[in-house]
């Protein structure tokens, strides 16, 4: 999973027996197996097994798939997203681009327009919430209270960065794209963004492997656990759920929600690479993909949004900066309105 040191990979013996990390150390995983000697952003299948990931593949989200997902997080209730009041060419035109353009940064502006109430217009003093710069998710993105069923608007932060943390080591995964919800941190990528250049010719020459998307899935589940890593937990917290939206070049009719339960003892065999655990865990890792087909275009919104345990409210633009302009003024209080009127540019470092 890690690069290991030369002694450690000279003491590696190519014949052991393929160990998980339920029973033991990360290094331990590792040393046992050359196919584990990569890098994170080169994950494969065997690094799967590794981590004993219980992968739960659901049907295709239909129009009326709310309530199997809206409840699926354990713990309260779903957050409530206030989001934009569209014509139907519009959603039409956006969900197309989804569909047909190459350029993820093109579906992830897509998918912006779609969940984003836009700025009225540039702030004067260039504070500007959806800015284009890179950011750090570790300290720009991450934070936000438990907002109840009270709606709040999504922010659109761009590109930033994806690391994860082995140790005191820390590995690039790969560029996302950011959208913000109170304490929900919803990550949108590519296929193109985590394959190499020869992986993307081989797919569109259509010769790829069997399990080249099992590889990604290895990819996806390291990102996941990356998003884990920079969450807040509380004392006794267990579990930690994270979420992602993926494309793959191959499906034009679908968008994919991957939905990861990642228990903490999972996040101190990254956090501690050489100490084993105390106790053999049944499951360290839950991973449910669903995908959501773009038509009907209408509800294309609602069922993403469904995927990933939200709700929505849907409100006309001008109401909306009407309440933002109260709250801003301090004469609502009852309006609790998320894209701040003042903010700090982003911090562009890598995480």
């Amino acid at each position: 999973m890690a690069d290991l040191d030369t002694e450690t990979a000279s003491d590696a013996s190519n014949g052991s027996e393929n160990i998980d990390l339920r029973r033991h150390s990360l290094n331990d995983v590792v040393g046992s197996n050359r196919k584990l000697w990569k890098k994170p952003s080169k994950w494969t299948q065997a690094h799967l097994q590794a981590l004993s990931v219980d992968i739960d593949r659901q049907s295709d989200a239909g129009v009326d798939a709310h309530e199997q997902n809206l409840h699926r997080d354990k713990g309260g209730p779903p957050l409530n997203a206030l989001i934009p009041d569209l014509p139907q060419d519009r959603l039409e035109r956006y969900s197309t681009i989804m569909e047909a353009d190459i350029y993820p940064q093109k579906k992830a502006l897509a998918l912006k327009s779609m969940l984003v109430f836009p700025l009225p217009c540039p702030p004067k003093d260039g504070n500007n919430p959806n800015t284009d710069d890179i950011v750090n998710i570790s300290t720009d993105v991450v934070g936000g209270s438990q907002l109840g069923t009270e709606a709040v608007s999504f922010d659109y932060y761009g590109e930033c960065v994806l690391t994860l943390a082995v140790g005191q080591d820390k590995y690039f995964l790969s560029i996302a794209f950011a959208f913000h919800l109170g304490p929900l941190l919803l990550i949108y990528l590519d296929s193109s963004q985590i394959t190499s250049f020869r992986d993307l010719r081989c797919t569109h020459n259509l010769r790829c492997p069997r399990n080249f998307y099992e590889s990604l899935e290895a990819r996806i589940v390291a990102l996941l656990i990356a998003l884990a890593q920079i969450r807040r937990i509380s004392k006794g917290q267990q579990v930690v759920v994270t979420r992602l939206l993926f494309t793959r070049w191959d499906d034009d009719d679908g968008i994919y929600v991957y939905t990861a339960t990642i228990s903490r003892h999972l996040l101190d065999r990254f956090r501690h690479p050489s100490r084993p655990p105390t106790a053999i865990m049944p499951s360290l890792i839950k991973l449910q993909p669903v995908r959501v087909p773009y038509k009907p275009h209408d509800t294309f919104r609602n069922r993403i949004l469904a995927a990933v345990s939200v709700t929505t409210t849907i409100m006309k633009k001008d109401d909306y900066f009407s309440r933002r302009k109260r709250k801003c003024s301090g004469s609502g209080k009852e309006v609790n309105v998320k894209r701040p009127c003042n903010k700090k540019k982003l911090n562009s470092s890598f995480v």
